[in-house]
């Protein structure tokens, strides 16, 4: 039987990032949500107002600071409940006019004060490029002073990495970027908070700007969930939306026990994880309100769901990135000579995988979609198939290693 829903709309987010509206579903997070706000507090107090969350490809950094951290000091819990907090959000590569256009147009957006500043916004952003400390000293604290009541900014400067990878950003205009997300951190009033690709972090490091951004603390390192966060994260979206999970009659236990079972093995692909249950909500039993057994059997669990999605993607691409595909699987995939000779997934260099324009498409396209993870070795930027599902629940990689075994094995 259905009970009371408190969350309309579908509970779980699929591959999409949470939001600040999705703050009431978003769970598994609550100890870092804790921890970030702790730490953005001390690091305003050491006179620099900046963390970075560096993770993993796929680990959620951008929906814990938006659906968690800006969305509890939106909704002033554990702060200062006279202060009032908008929040503003930054994508590098989504800057078609320039980082320091875009960034007061994100800036304007979200605090109406500084919209009505006297200052057009073009020469707030020159003025943030040649001299971050005095514009932001004369024309942008001013007008919190001069908000009816006390005002903070929080500032999510989202896939920071984007700094380093965009060709179009020169060495200078991020030096002088950062030099302004600085000034603006030490301001007194607004608070940012960026997120990072692991893999990637070793560029962030060339940067002194960047250093002495972050200081000895500004830097947060988000681990998988643990196995207790993960049954919040199944079993709290579908309480909220009055779903329930089936029970088997004859074993006694329920279809969220059987997935906290088989995504407990591993924490590697929470994107991948909420889509299967995205997909279970679609397909669920609404007379009888429950996520239903015979779904999860139909989408293979959690493997079965992630081979699925993965032949969406794979058959959106262009016919050039597809053949890419046999050329990329060798360098990600081998087999495990001492046992069933079984795929096993391997690293590769991110170099290698995008050495040609077709590569690189489709090696780019899987990294978005949260099939492919990155990370590094030392120094080296390296990819690896985001699940060992995918070795045996895309069908497209189980025909390649079938008739490519001799050749792996022999390698």
């Amino acid at each position: 039987m259905e009970s009371t829903a408190t969350w309309e709309g579908e509970p779980y987010r699929g591959l999409q990032t949470f939001d600040i509206e999705h703050a009431l579903i978003f769970h598994g997070r609550d100890e870092e949500t804790c921890d970030l706000l702790q730490r953005l507090r001390d690091q305003e107090q050491s006179g620099c107002a900046f963390v970075v969350i560096v993770a993993a490809s796929g680990s959620g950094k951008s929906s814990l600071a938006r659906a968690g951290v800006a969305a509890n000091l939106v909704q002033s819990a554990g702060v200062d409940e006279d202060v009032r907090w908008h929040v503003a959000s930054f994508i590098p590569t989504l800057a078609e006019r320039g980082l320091f256009d875009a960034l007061v147009s994100s800036l304007c957006e979200a605090l109406p004060e500084l919209a009505d500043s006297a200052g057009s916004r073009q020469e707030i952003a020159e003025g943030l490029h040649e001299n971050a400390s005095l514009t932001v000293k004369l024309s942008i604290i001013p007008r919190f002073k001069a908000a009816d009541k006390p005002v903070r900014l929080l500032l999510i400067l989202d896939q920071m990495e984007e700094l380093w990878t965009d060709r179009n950003t020169t060495e200078d205009a991020r030096e002088s970027f950062l030099n302004a997300i600085k000034a603006l951190a030490e301001s007194g009033h607004v608070t940012v908070l960026a997120t990072m690709r692991s893999d990637f972090y070793h560029h962030a490091q060339t940067s002194p700007t960047f250093l002495r951004l972050k200081g000895k603390l500004g830097q947060f390192d988000l681990t998988p969930p643990d196995s207790a966060s993960i049954q919040r994260l199944i079993t709290e979206p579908a309480r909220l939306a009055g779903v329930a999970f089936e029970r088997n009659e004859k074993t006694s236990k329920s279809l969220d026990q059987v997935i906290w079972d088989d995504a407990s093995n591993d924490t590697d692909a929470l994107p991948l994880l909420e889509y299967t249950l995205a997909e279970l909500y679609r397909q669920r039993d609404e007379q009888r309100g429950v996520m239903t057994f015979a779904s999860y059997v139909e989408l293979g669990g959690v493997e079965g769901a992630i081979g699925k999605r993965a032949d969406e993607t794979f058959a959106s691409l262009p016919a050039d990135a597809q053949d890419g595909l046999d050329e990329i699987l060798p360098l990600l995939v081998s087999v495990d000579t001492a046992g069933e000779q079984s795929g096993v997934r391997r690293r590769a260099a991110v170099a290698d995988l995008t050495s040609t324009p077709a590569r690189k498409t489709l090696t780019e396209t899987l990294i978005a979609e949260r099939f492919l993870t990155t990370d590094r070795e030392g120094e080296t930027p390296v990819a690896s198939l985001a699940h060992e599902a995918l070795l045996r629940s895309w069908d497209r990689i189980v025909s390649w290693i079938n008739l490519n075994r001799d050749n792996l094995r022999l390698r």
